[in-house]
């Protein structure tokens, strides 16, 4: 069980990962059922998430960064994915 969560990225208790659901971690979410939640979110819960919960690492000195503002979000994923705003995030 410990692996499987460890797959999933779940790696300490109360916290929440996004995955794809494929066919390969559809079998491992029913293998870990009893002791997670899983469902496709709301895209008004990703986006909350985000606000409250989401961070970044400072590409200058690795710090991590709350996703407080867009600013922060086009310096770390602009460039490279053309993401500028949690809105953006959301939708992907």
């Amino acid at each position: 069980i410990k692996k499987v969560l460890y797959k999933l990225r779940l790696k300490q208790q109360y916290t929440g990962v996004f995955v794809q659901y494929t066919d390969e971690n559809r079998k491992l979410l029913q293998l870990v059922e009893p002791w997670v939640l899983y469902g496709k979110p709301s895209k008004s819960m990703v986006e909350d998430l985000i606000r409250k919960r989401g961070y970044t690492r400072s590409a200058v000195d690795g710090k991590r960064m709350a996703l407080s503002d867009n600013n922060i979000i086009e310096q770390a994923l602009g460039t490279k994915t053309g993401i500028i705003c949690v809105e953006d995030l959301v939708e992907e």
